[in-house]
């Protein structure tokens, strides 16, 4: 099933706010195998394809990774690049991050790209790893 990616609101049926109960009735409902990793200060959950991260029992952000099929605008997935994002959607800036770099759109919000670890030295050619939306 190839789901929506729409920034800052949901992925699929999966949407930010969504409860941590519902969420897991959800994943159930679909015979979708999970693990739960309780943190200090937050829960994930992930799938083979997909960690939902839940502050106070809420999910705050979905990544999305792996063989996801799902695009945001109907082109952006994973494996996409840098140079599909810019050429299909807008400019690109880089966003804050821990440890891997993450790029955001300048003009869109609530939602970032991570990209392949590759040695590759023009970013716009690395294929997209991860894409995550959050709440603006």
């Amino acid at each position: 099933m190839k789901l929506q990616i729409i920034p800052g609101e949901s992925v699929g049926e999966y949407k930010l706010g969504m409860t941590y109960h519902k969420l897991i009735k959800t994943i159930q409902l679909e015979n979708i195998a999970y693990k739960k990793i309780v943190l200090p200060t937050c829960i994930k959950i992930v799938t083979k394809n997909m960690v939902f991260l839940l502050v106070n029992n809420v999910i705050m952000q979905i990544t999305v990774y792996g063989d996801f099929k799902g695009t945001f605008n109907d082109t952006i997935g994973i494996g996409s690049s840098l140079a599909d994002v810019k050429e299909y959607i807008g400019d690109i800036k880089t966003g804050e991050y821990d440890i891997v770099p993450t790029y955001e759109l300048r003009d869109i919000s609530g939602i970032c790209f991570e990209l392949k670890d590759e040695d590759n030295c023009d970013e716009y050619k690395v294929p997209i790893d991860a894409i995550s939306i959050y709440y603006p």
